[in-house]
């Protein structure tokens, strides 16, 4: 997310004084970046961050008029391509942002799972905590479950 606001801030600032090529490396670097967020398929990011890159692009549409060309061209081609992977990936996006099914999916009650045993794990040891890399080896040790479930909380 952070690189899509550095690519808009670097497009809106230098589209007047950059060359063609250098707009459409910029623009081509955007979609890039914008398709990539888009199949982390990550719903806190997506919906933080177009809110607040939607909030930053008002505030500086309606404050500097010199601004106004290059984010609308950076509005359309976000909506552009948003309508694209939206239209092909609808069934992929209804299910991943269903409110009614979010309660039962796997990845939430997982990280429910780890928080309350992590949270077990720090009020054991609350001063010098298990030491780095060995949340496995400690929640092995505290519970029986099928080995597939013993794994970094990070590769969830």
């Amino acid at each position: 997310m952070l690189a899509i606001f550095g690519l808009a801030f670097l497009f809106i600032k230098n589209y007047g004084q950059s060359k063609k090529w250098q707009r459409t490396a910029y623009a081509s670097a955007l979609v890039l970046i914008s398709v990539t967020l888009f199949f982390t398929f990550s719903r806190v990011v997506t919906l933080i961050g177009l809110t607040f890159l939607i909030l930053w692009l008002a505030v500086i549409y309606l404050r500097q008029r010199e601004f106004r060309r290059p984010i609308i061209f950076i509005i359309f081609l976000l909506l552009a391509i948003g309508s694209l992977l939206l239209a092909i990936y609808w069934p992929y996006i209804s299910a991943r942002y269903d409110l009614a099914t979010l309660g039962e999916s796997q990845a939430v009650n997982l990280r429910f799972f780890y928080n309350q045993l992590a949270w077990r794990i720090i009020k054991a040891s609350p001063l010098l905590g298990i030491g780095q890399g060995n949340f496995v080896w400690t929640f092995a040790n505290l519970s029986l479950f099928e080995n597939w479930i013993y794994q970094p909380v990070h590769n969830i």
